[in-house]
């Protein structure tokens, strides 16, 4: 996948709610172009739900607090966030991104950077709606996001893709079933709600 007129990147996408965390434990470097990939995706993200939240919500939408890439632990309203992570605090607003954890996106494929930045302000969007925290249906909403921009002309799906999405719900997925809405699922449920969303919206979300 790739932003619209930006070249694709040279690669191989209550408390604190987060991205999975299972495989990072050799988080990968962040190279010069997936951190102008992964800058291209914040904003093309927040300006379809600038665009698009009042269609589905009502109101008026708010760009979450977005901190950009950090390269050491930094301490949220939300705790302690390592760089091996990205996350949405709802105490503060704010959409914090680890650039090693970014940086995965060198062995999974730029699919990731999509993924991971879109299922973060899925969980804004959560809050600013009044909906429950909750993983699967965040990621669900970042497969809405990205499929309603490549709808749009705003996203580029690549040859790979598919490809891409089977190896980062590997990646993302937990060892066990959903149990809360804490919890983000097996590599299949993560799987079969990104594709609810890509293919029936935002709606099929809520």
């Amino acid at each position: 996948m790739k932003t619209f007129g930006i070249a694709a990147a040279t690669v191989s996408a209550a408390a604190t709610i987060a991205v999975a965390l299972s495989g990072t434990a050799n988080a990968a470097a962040l190279t010069k172009e997936v951190k102008a990939e992964f800058n291209a995706t914040a904003k093309v993200v927040d300006k379809f739900w600038a665009k698009h939240y009042s269609e589905y919500f009502g109101g008026t939408y708010t760009s979450p607090n977005f901190r950009g890439l950090v390269y050491d632990t930094v301490n949220t309203a939300c705790g302690e966030m390592k760089t091996n992570n990205a996350f949405y605090c709802p105490a503060d607003d704010s959409v914090t991104f680890g650039a090693p954890f970014i940086g995965e996106a060198s062995k999974l494929g730029d699919l990731w950077i999509y993924d991971v930045v879109a299922h973060e302000w899925g969980h804004a969007i959560q809050t600013r709606a009044g909906l429950p925290m909750n993983e699967l249906a965040a990621e669900c909403i970042a497969g809405a996001t990205l499929g309603e921009m490549a709808a749009d002309g705003i996203v580029v799906v690549e040859d790979g893709d598919e490809e891409e999405l089977v190896r980062l719900d590997q990646f993302a997925g937990d060892a066990h079933p959903a149990q809360s809405n804490a919890d983000h699922g097996t590599a299949q449920e993560q799987h079969d709600s990104f594709m609810k969303g890509w293919n029936g919206g935002v709606r099929a979300c809520i």
